[in-house]
């Protein structure tokens, strides 16, 4: 039974490609919003510290120390966010909120940070503060600032949330990747074990699909059709065989007999003669056989060139029919023809075209023999194909039958003792192929078969 890794899967390496990606993109995002949020809140600060030093600077210029006292002495009354300190020359402090100059941290540009205890509800608190400082004239110290510490706790929430979404983002995707992975390599486990199966002999195995009609269930369609397929050539192939062993046993046995038969009394040269000639007749029906087969084999592979022309189909169909006449007149079967008085010309291989014809009356000579047997040979045309048909009023093919008998070596004659191959209208339907057509059958009312080579008429 195949276990795939789920790390070595090529869905959970994805998954982890697209986690580190999304990632990547969401912690660029955050940094981006964290870092503008806390630019944003700090410039504000900054803003307003500002504004409180140009305010107590004017009041410093219109009445020196007394003023600016009195006016932190204002601002300090106010609870909120905002820190002052004015300090004499000896250390005492005069106004503020602050009751001793802070230990500073120099955070550039002339601010300063630093921590402070603050009041709130009877309780001591050490918040941080960010402020600037300024040493006046006669020793004069001012310090003005902002409490900043809801700030930092409001920046730090902020992070461990950009923090814990990440960890969380990382977890669910693997799982995801996990669950994923499984589900794939569940499906991709059946098509191998399936393929095991094929590869042990048994070719009646097909991949389950599930109807989702997602890649994977598109390919194990594909799989399974070309399954079939495989499955169909390897049963022509085995009746193909015992056909082959069936049509080739006769003859050969036959010349067999002759010959022994020929050796076991004494004979004249007339009678060694004629033994000879129906032995040459018994091979050429063998090589005929094998002739046709090469060609069937060929033009379905491609390999065999043909040199196409253009030529008159209407001349190639009754020079076909003249040639099958006399075999006809002997069986006492009268030609219909139903061709057009002026020349049609298309593009195609002669010798192989009239092979074609010549094998579809051929079969109904063969097949078609009724009370009073008539074979048809006739043209259609329509916008963009043309026809060639041969009909004949004998008891046709059952429509049960009708799909296969263009197969090698199909004959509906159980017993096989009737002439013929079993290629003849395979042979046809590879030169309709060949030629970027194909070999149509179908019954011909109210009795008989019709059997039609359609080709474009750009052929």
């Amino acid at each position: 039974m195949f276990q795939t890794n789920l790390l070595k899967t090529t869905t959970f390496r994805a998954a982890l490609l697209y986690l580190s990606i999304f990632l990547f993109s969401s912690s660029t995002l955050y940094a981006y919003l964290f870092w503008n949020t806390f630019s944003l809140i700090s410039s504000q600060t900054d803003a307003a510290i500002e504004a409180d030093i140009a305010d107590l600077s004017q009041r410093y210029k219109e009445g020196g120390i007394p003023s600016l006292a009195r006016r932190v002495a204002v601002l300090s009354r106010d609870p909120r966010l905002s820190i002052y300190l004015l300090i004499d020359p000896e250390g005492r402090p005069m106004a503020g909120n602050l009751n001793k100059i802070p230990d500073m941290k120099d955070a550039g540009e002339d601010w300063q940070e630093f921590e402070f205890v603050r009041i709130t509800n009877n309780f001591e608190e050490k918040h941080a503060a960010r402020a600037k400082t300024f040493t006046l004239p006669q020793g004069f110290y001012l310090l003005v600032g902002r409490d900043v510490e809801e700030f930092n706790k409001f920046s730090a929430v902020i992070l461990n949330a950009m923090i814990y979404g990440l960890a969380m983002t990382v977890l669910f995707g693997l799982i995801g990747g996990v669950l994923i992975s499984r589900n794939f390599t569940r499906r991709i486990d059946s098509i191998n074990r399936t393929s095991s199966d094929i590869m042990a002999g048994d070719l009646s195995r097909r991949i389950p699909v599930r109807g989702s009609g997602d890649e994977i269930d598109q390919l194990g369609v594909n799989l399974n059709m070309m399954l079939s397929r495989i499955e169909s050539l390897m049963n022509g192939m085995r009746d193909v065989t015992d056909n082959i062993a069936h049509d080739l046993r006769s003859p050969i046995n036959r010349v067999r007999n002759k010959l022994e038969v020929t050796l076991m009394k004494p004979a004249s040269p007339e009678d060694y003669k004629k033994i000879m000639q129906e032995t040459i007749a018994e091979a050429d029906e063998l090589l005929a056989v094998f002739n046709a087969l090469l060609s069937v084999a060929q033009l379905e592979s491609g390999a065999r060139d043909i040199q196409k022309e253009m030529l008159d189909v209407v001349d190639l169909i009754k020079q076909a029919v003249e040639f099958m006449e006399p075999a006809g007149e002997e069986i006492g079967v009268h030609f219909d023809l139903d061709l057009p008085e002026d020349p049609l010309f298309i593009k195609a291989a002669r010798p192989l075209m009239s092979q074609a014809i010549i094998n579809l009356i051929d079969n109904s000579l063969k097949y078609g023999r009724s009370n009073d047997p008539v074979i048809s040979v006739g043209i259609t045309t329509s916008k963009d194909t043309l026809t060639i048909y041969v009909s004949d009023n004998g008891p046709g093919i059952p429509p049960t039958d009708m799909s296969r008998v263009t197969e090698r070596f199909v004959r509906l004659d159980a017993s096989r003792n009737r002439p013929g191959s079993g290629l003849g209208l395979s042979l046809v339907s590879a030169i309709a192929q060949r030629h970027g057509g194909e070999l149509c059958l179908q019954q011909n009312l109210p009795q008989g078969l019709r059997a039609e080579i359609v080709l474009t008429l750009d052929t």
